[in-house]
């Protein structure tokens, strides 16, 4: 009986979440902006596809719960909606528990400081934003930020094409437990000075950089993958233990590829016990640990031309000679191996190496660089199928 009573209760409160969430339907910007001062835990804000012209800005609402996310996507799966700002922020992320997919968000290269923010001292945190775009800014694509207190945490980006962007593409200083998986990132740095493609630093720790393909091709100075990327001030640096934070702590690169900087592929700077593992860089220059934050980097089984400048002693099976004849077709992103890179590995490392898929069943002691389909299909940058 006391079981049943239980139950009952259960299915009181899955009932009445069930009838307080709701369904938002968006076809205007002015119904869209009115959605997000609205929106409660567990809504569901359906925009349809389309171009809305949102203004200088727009933010998010209320919290979402773990139990209760409030979430906004397009309509429909195969198109996005376009939602279009001219602001210093586009779009303002400030709230908790968000789920965010097939939304295109689109600054000016001219005005717009920061496509989308991640608003970390209003405590943004618990936020996935999936098979969505961000383009046009005269500075970041996406910019995250902290104060002493407060940093935005526990960040999802999946599947997320990043471009058109002045300066750096992935700008995110601080928080914990980020994670980029399977992000497109090309057509940044197109201003002068140095720029990035992903960069996690501010003193945040836990970081994965998963599955990713950076282009920096420009005429101006790009890196590809870093943590620490240019420092930060002392000043907004956390404190641990009396003492100023690394950059970044216990962060890992996996399974990226990077083509076509005028700088370092993959970098690191004041960072901490971060990792780098079955990467591979091309048209790039070398790795390189540019400040000393002990212990250094460690490199396990990457592709990348060149010294590994700054390594942890114990890096090892990392290929580091031209890369050019390696792979099938490298201009078109076909990096399967060609015949003659198994035999220039095996020289290398005196063992087998093969090339498998993601999914594949081999054990990944034998795989130099990134797990690449070995399919007849060539390989191609992470794209939507949206359109």
């Amino acid at each position: 009986m006391i079981h049943l009573k239980r139950l009952l209760t259960v299915a009181l409160i899955f009932f009445s979440i069930l009838l307080s969430a709701k369904e938002i339907r968006v076809n205007s910007a002015k119904e869209l902006h009115i959605a997000l001062k609205k929106v409660q835990p567990g809504d569901v804000i359906s925009i349809s596809p389309g171009r809305y012209k949102m203004g200088n800005s727009f933010a998010t609402g209320s919290d979402g719960t773990a139990a209760k996310p409030i979430i906004m996507r397009c309509s429909s799966q195969k198109h996005y909606a376009k939602l279009i700002v001219d602001g210093k922020i586009g779009f303002r992320v400030k709230s908790k528990f968000w789920r965010i997919s097939g939304i295109h968000i689109e600054g000016s290269i001219k005005n717009t400081q920061a496509t989308v923010f991640m608003d970390g001292p209003n405590g943004c945190s618990d936020v996935l934003l999936s098979d969505c775009k961000i383009s046009g800014s005269a500075l970041h694509g996406m910019k995250a930020a902290r104060t002493r207190e407060k940093a935005a945490h526990n960040i999802t980006l999946a599947q997320i094409e990043l471009f058109n962007i002045a300066q750096t593409g992935f700008d995110l200083v601080s928080g914990d437990n980020w994670i980029l998986r399977n992000c497109y990132v090309h057509n940044y740095g197109l201003s002068k000075g140095v720029s990035y493609g992903i960069f996690l630093k501010g003193g945040g720790k836990n970081g994965l950089i998963q599955g990713c393909y950076v282009d920096g091709t420009s005429t101006n100075t790009t890196v590809g993958i870093s943590f620490g990327g240019g420092l930060t001030g002392k000043q907004w640096l956390p404190l641990v233990d009396g003492k100023v934070a690394p950059e970044h702590f216990n962060g890992i690169a996996q399974n990226n590829i990077v083509t076509n900087t005028r700088d370092v592929a993959y970098h690191s700077n004041n960072a901490s016990d971060c990792k780098f593992y079955h990467n591979l860089a091309w048209n790039c220059r070398n790795f390189q640990r540019q400040k000393s934050y002990k212990p250094d980097p460690l490199l396990i089984h990457n592709i990348i031309p060149g010294k590994l400048r700054g390594a942890h002693e114990k890096s090892l099976a990392n290929f580091t000679g031209e890369n050019g004849p390696l792979f099938l077709n490298p201009s078109k992103s076909d990096f399967r191996y060609t015949k003659e890179a198994y035999a220039i590995f095996k020289k290398a490392f005196n063992k087998k190496v093969i090339q498998i898929n993601f999914f594949g069943n081999k054990k990944t002691e034998d795989i130099i660089g990134p797990f690449i389909s070995t399919e007849k299909t060539t390989p191609t940058p992470l794209r939507s199928a949206r359109k």
